[in-house]
């Protein structure tokens, strides 16, 4: 059996070898800068495991980051996973570090990352071999990792802390009442280990609460069992990646589905859950482990020995999710301090400057009116509306953008309005004065008024008050109120300012709406990815694997292992296509080779030779007068387009078209379809258009062009997108 594994192990490595040769065949820097090749620097990652687990992509990635960004010189990185490292089958080991000598011969690294022990103690068994005199970086989960190794000189790194007393103490200061502690784990090698420190750590906890262990459970039994737990509980989440019924999954995945279902907050173990449905914690962190040994790294590149640099340990990091913090009603100013995230900026963060400039017009407004008003309050009260009519207020009165109103206090009666709120609220002026802003119905809601009038009686005004308006049509339009008590002819008066907020709302709603239209977009382009890789690359992957396992059982028989390269060579040849068709639907090559116009020609003829749809192109010239990322955005909205007609439209026939007209830049697509009846609808707001139609409007949104869509029933659809710009008729 452990045979079997080491083999395995040892033709994945073998197969990452033979694709890291093939995507490295030509130069493909992972710096910015590594042209500058004289003064660069190369370093090799090295892992125990290929995984795409999120709390090794979170370190790899703040690995990889700080290593580029904190270095004066290019940084070029190498990656290598070494699967099954830390077995104790010699054979494995022996032909993997032959593997790696081979592989790296003539090649010299200024530092090496082993990432956890299994990586570091292979490292420390063969450095004579694989990499002599090399510095090395480890970094560990946590000190014991390292207990009893023989580092050497040459070798520093930094370590986690996974001590969930912190955790849980953290925990029972927020929630005084707990008295039950459910953990919740998998059976995999991964949960077992986060799940046994966990038992330690709580041990000391037995005797003053309950601990209930829900281990290897299903998602719907996890559901189920996270519905009817106590209220005066909380869970504890290790991780889960298998279930007892020998069920795999992905740990986050699993989160994801079960937080919605627990009727208690959950509290996480590492940076990697947060944003899953975890309110947060103390938790260990993948990112700050990835920058720890990263800045040791730098240390050394930047020619410091690494017996100067003391290994040491990264802390854990207090955390939290705003989302939940919301969700469980929790006093933001009662956790203790941290990191927070995915907080939504409040109305004051938002609209502060509009606040600060609105309480400042509303100070001069008021100091102008008043000076204006007090001058003429010697004459007679049959002259009040002529005295406050327009002509002799100031111009800053007249010509405000906000509404101005001034009322008397003792009757409500209105003495006074400005242009602007004549426009907002569709009343004239002779309507409105004289009578009451309760009688023109002018607030939605009455109790808003009544609140209003309450405010200034206590304190003499108003400041921004949220409100909603109804105008003489009986429109509802957003707004924001301040009112100030002003002294007129010896009576008391109320100056109001209303700011029309509709617009700003609905731009916020509508913001939303795209981010969240965005985030659809975003998973489902993720999901396709996921399964193109996963059915295709995935499947060709495991065939080229089995092959090469066969292979290895029998090496005599000639006949059959040559067979078997065969399919393996075919297979290879088959994933290299697949993972190119990829690429390519990523960021097309013919872009770049090609340009434009020639790109969407190849397009056009590609998807005509696969579909019964008869596709032709009248496009004009225009290659060199769109930036890189126009072309792109057009590229890829002549895709969308073309995929929508296939799917949806029945259509026979369909043409595409980009003309350059003086001033105008126009891409279409036109097809004699079923059509549909909604008629030069927008695209971003079309009904019922689904992903495809949003990402055209976005993409369009991006270039600063319009998008339209012509369509009735039975007679086809048109989608054009009009984009200004300096674009003169070259013709063909």
């Amino acid at each position: 059996m452990h045979t079997r594994v080491a083999q395995s192990a040892l033709l994945k490595t073998l197969v990452n070898a033979l694709l890291f040769g093939l995507m490295t065949a030509a130069p493909y820097p992972t710096s910015a800068s590594t042209q500058d090749s004289g003064n660069e620097k190369k370093v090799l990652l090295l892992f125990s495991i290929e995984s795409h687990s999120p709390g090794q992509t979170i370190l790899e990635r703040a690995l990889r980051s700080t290593l580029q960004n904190g270095s004066s010189v290019p940084v070029e990185i190498y990656s290598e996973y070494l699967e099954n490292a830390g077995t104790t089958v010699d054979h494995y080991e022996k032909e993997l570090v032959g593997l790696l000598r081979r592989k790296y011969e003539g090649q010299r690294f200024d530092v090496i990352f082993a990432v956890v022990d299994r990586s570091l103690r292979l490292l420390l068994r063969n450095q004579a071999q694989l990499f002599p005199g090399t510095p090395i970086v480890f970094l560990v989960l946590e000190q014991r990792d390292i207990a009893g190794l023989s580092l050497g000189p040459n070798v520093t790194g930094v370590w986690g802390e996974i001590n969930f007393k912190r955790n849980l103490e953290l925990a029972l200061a927020s929630h005084p009442g707990i008295k039950e502690v459910v953990v919740v784990a998998g059976v995999g090698e991964g949960d077992e280990f986060w799940t046994g420190r966990a038992r330690e750590d709580f041990r000391a906890y037995e005797d003053r609460l309950e601990f209930r262990y829900l281990i290897g459970l299903s998602i719907p039994e996890l559901k189920q069992a996270l519905a009817t737990l106590s209220p005066n509980a909380i869970v504890a989440w290790m991780t889960s990646t298998r279930d007892t019924g020998g069920e795999d999954y992905i740990s986050g995945d699993v989160l994801r589905q079960v937080s919605p279902a627990s009727i208690v907050p959950i509290y996480g173990t590492t940076d990697a859950q947060l944003g899953l449905g975890i309110l947060g914690g103390n938790i260990f962190s993948f990112e700050a482990l990835g920058v720890g040994g990263a800045k040791a790294g730098l240390r050394i590149l930047a020619g410091e020995k690494p017996d100067r640099i003391a290994p040491r340990g990264i802390s854990n990091v207090t955390m939290f999710d705003w989302r939940q913090v919301n969700r469980w009603g929790i006093n933001a100013r009662s956790l203790p301090p941290g990191v927070i995230r995915f907080k939504e900026p409040s109305f004051w963060d938002m609209y502060k400057y509009y606040v600060v400039g609105a309480v400042g017009l509303l100070g001069l407004m008021t100091a102008l009116a008043g000076a204006l008003l007090l001058q003429r309050s010697r004459r007679a009260r049959a002259e009040e509306s002529r005295r406050l009519s327009e002509d002799k207020l100031s111009k800053a009165f007249r010509s405000s953008p906000d509404a101005f109103l001034i009322t008397r206090q003792s009757d409500g009666a209105i003495l006074e309005v400005n242009e602007r709120w004549e426009e907002l609220l569709g009343y004239s002026r002779a309507e409105a004065l004289g009578s009451t802003t309760a009688a023109l119905q002018i607030y939605e809601r009455a109790k808003d008024q009544e609140r209003i009038l309450i405010q200034i009686s206590k304190d003499g005004y108003v400041r921004d008050f949220q409100t909603n308006i109804r105008t003489k049509t009986g429109e509802t339009r957003a707004a924001v109120l301040s009112s100030e008590t002003v002294d007129i002819n010896n009576e008391t008066c109320l100056f109001h300012i209303i700011r029309d907020v509709t617009e700003l709302k609905n731009s916020e709603i509508a913001l939303r709406k795209m981010t969240g239209q965005l985030i659809r977009l975003r998973d489902e382009e993720q999901r396709r990815i996921a399964a193109e890789l996963h059915d295709g690359l995935g499947q060709r992957l495991s065939i080229i694997k089995n092959r090469a396992a066969i292979c290895m059982l029998d090496l005599s028989d000639q006949e059959d292992v040559h067979e078997q390269l065969e399919e393996i060579s075919a297979t290879a040849v088959s994933a290299i296509t697949e993972v190119r068709a990829i690429a390519h639907n990523l960021r097309p090559s013919e872009l770049d080779r090609l340009g434009l116009v020639a790109a969407v020609e190849s397009m056009v003829s590609t998807v005509s030779n696969s579909s019964l749809i008869e596709l032709s192109a009248d496009l004009d010239q225009i290659d060199g007068r769109l930036s890189s990322e126009a072309e792109t955005n057009v590229y890829r909205i002549v895709q969308e387009g073309l995929n929508n007609v296939i799917k949806h439209s029945e259509a026979s026939e369909a043409r595409v078209e980009i003309k350059a007209n003086d001033g105008e830049l126009i891409v279409s697509i036109h097809d004699n379809g079923k059509g549909f009846k909604k008629r030069r609808a927008a695209a971003a707001g079309a009904n019922g258009g689904g992903f495809g139609l949003a990402g055209i409007a976005e993409r369009a949104h991006l270039l600063g062009a319009v998008c339209e869509i012509d369509s009735e029933p039975g007679r086809g659809s048109t989608l054009r997108v009009r984009l200004q710009g300096d674009f003169g008729n070259n013709g063909h």
